[in-house]
């Protein structure tokens, strides 16, 4: 695999979450919502610093535990698929470090994995693109 100019890393912990989802832009979509934050500060050895997160709540996703981190581990894969494949493009604005959590709606455990990758990814396009031309 290339050597990418990125960092993608897991977010571990939001200290207040009511101000981050205040603060972030929301999409909402087939089955989940996104939220972006546009970090200005966060680079890490001159690349952007990615950071990812994925919400799946019992009553969101499914009672049983084993779906609920399926779906996890699944949605974490496509973000960081969509990530890899719009940095790839090269018609696209270079990325910039920015948070992205999603959280997962009922539904969303019994899709198909190519179906929460096109999705996610236009989810990001929409935000990266977005607040690109925003800046201008």
């Amino acid at each position: 695999m290339l050597k990418s100019d990125f960092c993608i890393k897991n977010i571990a912990k939001i200290e207040n979450f009511q101000n981050f989802y205040d603060k972030a832009q929301k999409r909402r979509g087939k089955y989940f919502t996104a939220y972006f934050y546009q970090n200005k500060s966060d680079i890490i050895e001159g690349s952007p610093n990615i950071r990812i997160a994925v919400v799946a709540s019992k009553k969101g996703v499914d009672k049983r535990a084993t779906r609920r981190n399926t779906a996890k581990r699944r949605f974490r894969i496509g973000l960081r698929n969509a990530i890899a494949t719009f940095a790839s493009d090269k018609h696209n604005p270079p990325l910039q470090s920015f948070d992205w959590v999603v959280s997962a709606q009922r539904g969303s455990a019994g899709i198909t994995f190519e179906e929460l990758q096109k999705e996610l990814y236009q989810s990001l396009v929409h935000f990266l693109l977005c607040s690109s031309q925003n800046k201008t």
